[in-house]
């Protein structure tokens, strides 16, 4: 078979309300959640949870993206999907770090996800892991994001923008200090410069006082608004990661500090790339972003005409591409 947008009929397996609610951003012309959930929009398929041979049946193409909680649906579909009709999609986008306890039992693990058709990772070093330990080959590409959205949202002129740092950070990671150690460093605490935390902040008050601001869960749409006038972001992850939010912030030409971890960051953004934890580097870097407008400039500009590469189109064709030379 081959694999077109016409022939495919696909469906991204999807159990939670609040998935739907983010799909229905997009009908109404927002922005959608980026990342996994995009797939369906990409693909122009469908998120379902399809329990029954006759639902399986409707689609040729069933993705799972395979987390701790979901591993043990693995043998159920094997149970209901004629694979002769029908072909599974595998992807992780756990941080491999995180590997650890979310899949306590590595054979089980490497076991299921071997069962499937077709498996993808979303940056580069899992993809390397996952085809050494299962001897297959696995593809890297990157969960789509919504640029076409985004970019016409970029504010323009040096003065179009608040004077505010968006910083970042991860419930799971709890790396709230080390971002303003470097916040610090370069010199903008007690000046104009406000920082801003955002993220999932499970707890809104640990750091908080650290920071001007701190933003919890917000609808999605609304805090693209507010990044989209923010002047630069650093972005705290020290985890291998794809790095949704460093596409978001090339959408809308938004400089971000990171660490090389960051699969997204090296791509986007190599001028302002430090290893891990640098924080006296990546101090100076947003200092510099601060202080050197040509620079900033360059920098934003160059993540701008890269960004593209994350839309829904190209992932779409690379997606393609993978399903076709796995034949």
């Amino acid at each position: 078979m081959i694999w077109t947008p016409e022939s495919t009929r696909y469906c991204l397996l999807s159990f939670a309300a609040w998935e739907k609610e983010e799909s229905d951003h997009y009908v109404k012309g927002e922005i959608p959640l980026s990342g996994l959930f995009n797939w369906s929009l990409a693909l122009k398929g469908e998120r379902a949870f399809p329990r029954t041979r006759e639902a399986v049946s409707k689609y040729n193409l069933i993705h799972v993206n395979i987390t701790a909680n979901n591993l043990n649906i693995v043998p159920q579909l094997n149970d209901i999907v004629d694979r002769q009709q029908t072909k599974l999609m595998y992807n992780v986008d756990y941080a491999i770090e995180m590997w650890y306890p979310s899949f306590k039992f590595p054979a089980h693990f490497l076991r299921e996800l071997d069962k499937a058709d077709y498996i993808f990772a979303v940056e580069e070093e899992m993809a390397y892991i996952l085809s050494r330990l299962l001897k297959r080959k696995i593809a890297c590409i990157p969960h789509p994001c919504a640029t076409h959205i985004l970019k016409p949202m970029m504010k323009t002129g040096h003065d179009a923008r608040r004077a505010e740092i968006g910083v970042s950070v991860h419930a799971y990671e709890k790396n709230y200090l080390l971002p303003m150690l470097a916040f610090r460093m370069a010199g903008l605490t007690n000046t104009k410069w406000q920082s801003t935390m955002i993220g999932h902040v499970d707890n809104p008050t640990e750091m908080a006082h650290e920071y001007t601001n701190v933003l919890t869960h917000i609808n999605f749409p609304d805090l693209m608004k507010h990044v989209a006038e923010m002047y630069a972001m650093l972005e705290s992850y020290t985890l291998h990661s794809y790095g949704r939010l460093t596409i978001e912030c090339a959408a809308l030409a938004i400089p971000v500090v990171g660490a090389d971890c960051v699969s997204s960051q090296r791509v986007l953004y190599p001028d302002l790339t430090t290893g891990v934890n640098q924080i006296s580097k990546q101090a100076e870097l947003l200092k510099k972003l601060v202080e050197d407008q040509q620079f900033y400039t360059e920098c934003a500009q160059k993540a701008f005409d890269l960004v593209d590469r994350y839309s829904f189109e190209s992932c779409s064709d690379l997606m393609f591409q993978f399903l076709n030379t796995e034949q």
